[in-house]
């Protein structure tokens, strides 16, 4: 691609924005490093530093001035101590349709815990829906493993099976070939299921929910409270993320809980503190949960998706954002994770047959219908 787009169009945009930031504080700073550095993964006011210089007849020198503020969003490099330390942030490939393949190692995912919320809000939600957290409850009690199965006329097994032992000697008296299954055998229920619920946090879910005070995020925070309700009944290994773009140099991924982290006080407060952040950037947000649900070992994992609209974000808009999902979805399914997404207020829901497939969405129309639907969306999925 090099040979005739050097650069990646929001390299260029966020090149031109420090350039203009710079030229207000009397400095400028050369196009090509500039461009180099942010698509290597970003830029650091340490490099502005080193890189700025006055401009023809200013006075003003880079040298002991903050610069961190003429980074904008998305442009900021990830911290290197965090990077080596930590090993929370991970790179990812972005599918291009034009060129018709990857741009490897194009977006920067940053994982990170969510801030601590209100320590009542898990409780409150309980309290605001007793007869639908019992419904749910009860729906999901039926799914729960019923202890030990006994499995007949088995080849091997505990003890003998009785019924077939009698089967056995009338057909040695008839001289018929007899069954050599004359076993019984018990077998643990168990259900291996692990599931990640990764939720948009973009900017959008602020708004109040039509006819409400609650903001659109606060309804789906709602949900995941029940969700959380059902799974804890069920037993099934579960994590709840957030996501948000700007930039492909900073996609952040919110971890509210982890697959080996009990439903605790501090998760639960963690999942009143997600918060509405940026853009939706969904191609890489869904790379790296299916990189986590690859790792686990279950025998069925899935990927829910709670959004409220299409992916979105800098330079990531219509056939390219469209396809690069489309691209990140199929990628999952091959690792044999199955992905389901549920869109809320969507007009067109046809338009997300191409990303998610036709029988692997669910549109809901109204906000306050998710907290009683996605759990029961989770049942079907599981059920069979």
């Amino acid at each position: 691609p090099e040979l005739f787009a050097p650069f990646a169009p929001d390299v260029v945009e966020q090149a031109r924005r420090i350039q203009a930031a710079l030229a207000k504080a009397g400095l400028f700073a050369r196009a090509v490093p500039l461009k180099e550095k942010l698509a290597a993964g970003g830029v650091t006011p340490a490099d502005l530093q080193a890189l700025a210089r006055p401009l023809p007849g200013a006075r003003q020198n880079a040298r002991g001035l903050d610069l961190s503020s003429l980074i904008p969003p998305g442009a900021r490099a990830a911290d290197p101590e965090e990077t080596r330390e930590s090993g929370r942030v991970f790179r990812y490939p972005e599918w291009d349709h034009g060129l018709f393949e990857y741009l490897p190692d194009h977006c920067l995912v940053k994982a990170f815990s969510a801030p601590h919320g209100d320590p009542d809000f898990y409780a409150r939600v309980l309290a605001e829906h007793p007869g639908l957290a019992t419904g749910i409850r009860k729906s999901f009690e039926l799914l729960r493993p019923q202890g030990l199965s006994l499995l007949r006329r088995w080849p091997e097994g505990d003890e003998f099976d009785h019924t077939a032992l009698v089967d056995y000697a009338v057909d040695k008296r008839r001289r018929a070939a007899p069954s050599d299954r004359l076993y019984t055998k018990r077998v643990k229920n168990e259900r291996d299921v692990s599931t990640l619920l990764l939720v948009d946090l973009s900017a959008s879910t602020k708004n109040p929910a039509q006819g409400s005070a609650k903001s659109v995020l606060t309804v789906e925070k709602e949900a995941m409270v029940l969700f959380c309700e059902a799974l804890s009944v069920v037993g099934d290994d579960f994590a709840v993320a957030g996501f948000s773009g700007a930039g492909p140099s900073r996609v952040d991924f919110v971890e509210a809980k982890g697959f080996t982290e009990p439903l605790s006080a501090e998760a639960k407060s963690r999942i009143a503190g997600m918060a509405p952040l940026r853009n939706t950037r969904m191609g890489a947000a869904i790379r790296h949960a299916t990189a986590l649900l690859a790792a686990r070992e279950s025998k069925v994992k899935i990927l829910v998706v709670l959004s409220d609209g299409f992916p979105n974000d800098l330079d990531y808009k219509g056939p390219h954002a469209a396809h690069d999902v489309q691209k990140a979805v199929s990628e999952a399914r091959g690792k044999a994770v199955h992905v389901h997404a549920i869109t809320v207020n969507m007009q067109n829901a046809r338009a997300l047959d191409g990303l998610y497939g036709a029988a692997r969405h669910t549109v809901i129309s109204n906000v306050f219908q998710v907290p009683e639907k996605l759990p029961g969306i989770y049942r079907a999925l599981t059920a069979a």
